[in-house]
């Protein structure tokens, strides 16, 4: 027997109970705020989310508070315990409920209001569960380390157990399935403390036949809201590709994972392509291809000429061509790039598993980019974490329109960094290319690629590399006539008078820029960047 305050004593069965109770609701309160984490960086955009760090911690704290101050006089033990299980009740309930409420509010115009009410219903949850642990431990407080413990570990539990409950069920069916295992905690609470009475238990057993319901009919789509992505964001990439007349996507189909949503949205007048979206953002090309590298159609005919990052393959050396590493190969168009290009060995890493699938999944309409070539290798993985374990080395290593979702305002280049373009990165890959390797990197702009150029330039210069001599090893491509993305090439070794000057004459074909662009050894006016040339002369 274990002592308690009060008149009765709790068994050894019975203290398992509480503890577990315990375990499963902060379980669920931690797993549930990081799901808020994924709804929000789809109904809102990505910076909200750390809005629920800051309401869970006010919830909790003025929930204590409540207790403190509005329930200072402690109660009769009968009525303590009640306030427990009814406190649990609530939180069981208000978990699911403040999710549905959110996804139906969302249709309001004004934004600045549908914030502040998202901001009141994340509130009540976590204030709930501040009256709950508030209540628990002045209840009993010889088992507070016991209680703190199960605490601790539940809280460690939910922020593993997210990761399985979301690649599973996604964000609403997962938010529903944890006010199941709260109100299972509150039921437990009733059984336990208040004598194994049916009777006294039947808050506790609604509450968790109402979220029994409410899983099942979300699981059989009798209702099933749906977590929006236009209206809130009309600025977001998916966002115009769904409403914008030009193009009138619509979604085929989303997936939800523990990285994201990820939608796949079609364009009736535009059939030879479908794009990804992850959370309504970083939007990547799956194009359909009839699998024919010698006679591909529609627009992957004309990739070569309309698209950047094929520019360094028209160059490259029978040599050169041995093994390609692609980091976030995305819907497949850096595959498809690679694989005209003439490589032998392609290895593409795609952080994204749910990309991936259904890249596979669709190979009917993109010839079975991952599936039917047996010369390309798929890995699910952080593109720089591979690469930082290989010991292989590329003949070519790209990076197409990697997007971080950092500031890339010219303001907040020197507060925020991309993992993928620093000087540590680059240097990563510089030991990873051949003799004669080259990193391609497709950029969104002209500042990034300046970036690029000068993180290189620090990069090399750690090796003994002087300004003059590592300008020799890179070029730039700017803004083309037709609008394509600027380029960034950097080449182990330096390039050769003839290799740029067979260059720079195929720029100038293709429509691209020369004084937005560099090429090492052209040094006449109007043939490169001005500002560039100077910097490769010291």
């Amino acid at each position: 027997m274990v002592a308690v305050p009060g008149e009765s004593r709790l068994t050894r069965g019975d203290l398992r109970a509480l503890l577990a109770g315990v375990f499963l609701i902060s379980f669920s309160l931690l797993a549930f705020e990081i799901a808020l984490t994924r709804l929000l960086s789809v109904m809102l955009l990505y910076h909200y989310v750390f809005i629920v760090v800051s309401l869970a911690l006010l919830g909790l704290g003025t929930g204590g508070i409540y207790v403190h101050f509005f329930r200072s006089r402690v109660p009769e033990r009968e009525k303590q315990l009640r306030f427990l299980i009814n406190t649990a009740c609530l939180v069981s309930l208000s978990i699911p409920f403040s999710v549905v409420l959110m996804v139906i509010i969302s249709s309001i115009d004004s934004f600045r209001a549908t914030l502040l009410l998202y901001c009141l219903l994340l509130f009540v949850p976590f204030f709930f569960a501040g009256m709950l642990f508030s209540a628990l431990f002045r209840t009993f407080p010889e088992l507070s380390a016991r209680l703190y413990g199960a605490d601790l570990i539940g809280a460690a539990g939910g922020s593993l157990g997210i990761i399985l409950l979301l690649d599973q069920m996604g964000g609403m069916t997962t938010s529903f399935f944890l006010g199941i295992t709260v109100a299972a905690s509150a039921l437990l609470f009733a059984v336990v403390l208040l004598g194994r009475s049916l009777r006294k238990a039947s808050i506790a057993t609604g509450s968790l036949l109402l979220t029994i319901i409410l899983l099942i009919a979300n699981v059989t789509g009798v209702f099933f809201p749906e977590v929006p992505i236009t209206g809130l964001n009309p600025e977001k990439e998916m966002s115009l590709a769904l409403t914008e007349a030009s193009l009138q996507g619509t979604i085929r189909e989303s997936r939800w994972s523990a990285f994201g949503r990820t939608d796949l949205v079609e364009f009736p007048q535009r059939p030879w392509e479908m794009k990804l979206y992850i959370d309504g953002t970083a939007g990547t090309p799956m194009y359909r291809f009839n699998g024919n590298l010698n006679a591909p159609d529609g627009e992957v005919s004309r990739l070569r000429e309309i698209f950047t990052g094929y520019f360094p393959f028209f160059f490259l050396s029978p040599a050169q061509k041995n093994s390609a590493l692609l980091i976030g190969s995305g819907g497949g168009r850096d595959i498809l790039l690679a694989l005209m290009g003439g490589m032998e060995h392609i290895t593409a890493v795609e952080v994204n598993r749910d990309i991936i699938d259904i890249v596979r999944d669709y190979s009917w309409y993109n010839g079975g980019l991952t599936t039917s070539f047996s010369n390309v290798k798929v890995v699910v993985e952080e593109g720089r974490n591979f690469l930082k374990r290989q010991r292989e080395s590329y003949d070519l290593i790209m990076l197409s329109l990697p997007v971080t979702q950092t500031s890339r305002s010219l303001e907040g280049f020197s507060l925020t960094e991309n993992f993928l373009f620093t000087t540590e990165s680059m240097q990563d890959y510089l030991d990873r290319l051949t003799e004669e390797g080259q990193l391609v990197i497709v950029s969104h702009d002209d500042v990034t690629t300046w970036k690029l150029l000068v993180i290189s330039l620090a990069a090399l210069k750690e090796r003994g590399v002087s300004q003059e001599a590592a300008m020799n090893q890179m070029y730039l491509l700017g803004l083309s006539t037709r609008g394509t993305y600027p380029l960034f090439v950097l080449k182990k070794k330096a390039f050769t008078p003839e290799e740029t000057a067979t260059m720079h004459a195929r720029m100038q074909e293709l429509g691209y820029e020369p004084v937005m662009s560099f090429f090492p050894h052209m040094k006449a006016d109007g043939e490169v960047n001005p500002i560039l040339l100077a910097l490769s002369q010291g």
